[in-house]
């Protein structure tokens, strides 16, 4: 490709960056790529600081932390608002737009295409997907239909289009969105952070977001077989989510909360140091169409520090995962088949060693630094048109 002129390129998510949160990974990672290849990044996300990795950041709010259907549509409003704001604002830094998702789209792309900045969109969820499992009554389930397709409507308008994986690829083509449009560039891990370390034996983890989504009141059920069996076995729930004090009370309930330990967000290098010390990472995600399309950051995450993962047969963690050689898959919300596979890891010794060192192995395939030159290469082929 020939040299692309140095551009000043807005990256904008409804992810924090400062501390990371989920797509505030990705939007960092290809930040820094772009920077490396001589072009201006400037973040809009919501941060405590006002710079990461030495690239500025606008400060926005958290839209997505609404107690109620109701009150999460009024935050991401709100946050639209502020994002037209410092769009505007910032109009004369910004030559480009790279939008993580489309939450912010609906004010970035007329924002675009008034002011004649190029714009394409980095999709890492279907947003709407999402609330069709907690929409209940007449009302939410009308709300969420016409938000699902105010979604796609809105996917449609951009000429390019990258997805993180070949099922979401599938799902918004089959919404009749031009095929030519999509590219593929998986999420990855960040393997100068997450490296393998010493295991402590029968320490299992799940991390991250703990949400309707996640499915991890399945936990602490699976457990009460697991410590039958292991009673030394611990679970680490590290995250938050509305789903958290849930699970305490399964535990409380199912008599097993003394196996569990509860951290909530933590630093990172806490939360590195007690990933690299489990033997068995979970994803207890449930069948819906939404999580069918993501590979979940924790998975690649467990891989690049030699826990093996034990996840969900989702389309999109089998595009990249093969059972028995680097992870388990349990039949999504099949309590007893994840209590199966963790007891299958805790009884072989030898089967956990050899798929930690797989995992690891393919982790090499998924970092940051290998993934997001081609996410780059994308944005500069669509931004010099």
């Amino acid at each position: 490709m020939a040299k692309t002129k140095r551009m000043r390129i807005a990256l904008i998510s409804e992810n924090s960056v400062v501390p990371f949160r989920s797509g505030g990974f990705r939007t960092v990672n290809c930040a820094l790529e772009l920077k490396k290849r001589g072009h201006f990044p400037l973040i809009f996300a919501p941060s405590e600081k006002k710079s990461v990795e030495g690239i500025e950041v606008v400060q926005l709010i958290q839209p997505m932390q609404g107690k109620s259907l109701f009150g999460l549509f009024l935050k991401v409003i709100s946050f639209e608002f502020r994002v037209l704001f410092n769009l505007f604002k910032n109009r004369k830094r910004i030559d480009a737009i790279l939008l993580r998702s489309t939450v912010p789209a609906f004010v970035a792309y007329p924002f675009a295409k008034l002011f004649h900045k190029k714009i394409m969109l980095d999709m890492t969820d279907v947003q709407s997907e999402y609330l069709k499992g907690s929409a209940n009554g007449f009302i939410a389930k009308s709300m969420v239909n016409l938000l699902c397709s105010l979604e796609y409507s809105i996917i449609h308008k951009f000429s390019r289009i990258v997805t993180v994986s070949e099922e979401m690829k599938r799902i918004i083509i089959a919404h009749n969105v031009d095929a030519s449009k999509v590219s593929v560039v998986y999420d990855g891990a960040d393997l100068d952070k997450f490296k393998p370390a010493r295991k402590k034996s029968r320490m299992i983890i799940h991390h991250g977001g703990a949400s309707t989504q996640d499915g991890v009141e399945m936990i602490p059920k699976a457990a009460v077989s697991i410590l039958k069996k292991y009673p030394d076995a611990k679970f680490y729930i590290v995250g938050n989510g509305n789903r958290v004090e849930a699970v305490k009370k399964i535990a409380q309930d199912c008599g097993v909360i003394g196996a569990f330990v509860f951290t909530g967000w933590l630093p990172f290098d806490e939360m590195e140091d007690l990933l690299a010390s489990s033997e068995i990472g979970l994803v207890t995600r449930p069948d819906t169409p939404a999580n069918n399309t993501v590979l979940t950051l924790k998975m690649l995450e467990y891989w690049a520090v030699g826990a093996v993962p034990v996840i969900p047969r989702l389309k999109a963690m089998q595009e990249v995962a093969t059972d028995g050689k680097n992870a388990l898959f349990f039949e999504p919300e099949n309590i007893k088949d994840l209590t199966d596979k963790i007891i299958k890891l805790l009884d072989n010794k030898s089967l956990m060693s050899k798929m930690s060192k797989n995992g690891i192995a393919v982790s090499k395939k998924f970092s940051w630094k290998m993934l997001m030159p081609k996410l780059a290469d994308i944005c500069e082929e669509e931004f010099s048109k």
